[in-house]
C-alpha cells in the first residue's frame, strides 16, 4: 500500500487532518450542543468500534472514508451506555 515510510506518514497526516476537519464541522453543525439532549455543551466525542471505515469506490476507483462519531454531554453519554443504547467504545478510556 505504501511505497515508503514518508509516504505512510503523509497518508496518516492527511487522514488525521480529514478526521479533525470532520469532527470540527460536525460540532459546528450541532452548535456545540449534545446530540441527545441538545441543551448541554459537548463533552464527549463518542467513537464506536467502527469509528473509521475505508471503502474502495468501484465506480471512481478512489478510496472513501466513512467516519462514525457522536457528540454527547457526560450525563447523556452515561445514560446511553447504562440503557444499552450504545456500547462502551474501545476508543474511550473510561
Amino acid at each position: 500500500m505504501f511505497d515508503s515510510i514518508p509516504g505512510m506518514f503523509d497518508y496518516l497526516n492527511k487522514l488525521k487532518e480529514t478526521v479533525d476537519h470532520y469532527i470540527q464541522n460536525k460540532k459546528d453543525e450541532l452548535d456545540n450542543k449534545c446530540e441527545a439532549c441538545k441543551i448541554k455543551e459537548i463533552e464527549i466525542e463518542y467513537k464506536p468500534g467502527n469509528f473509521t471505515e475505508e471503502f474502495l469506490n468501484k465506480e471512481t476507483g478512489k478510496t472513501k472514508l466513512v467516519i462514525n462519531c457522536n457528540f454527547f454531554c457526560k450525563e447523556c453519554y452515561k445514560k446511553l451506555i447504562l440503557s444499552g443504547q450504545i456500547d462502551k467504545s474501545v476508543w474511550m478510556e473510561q
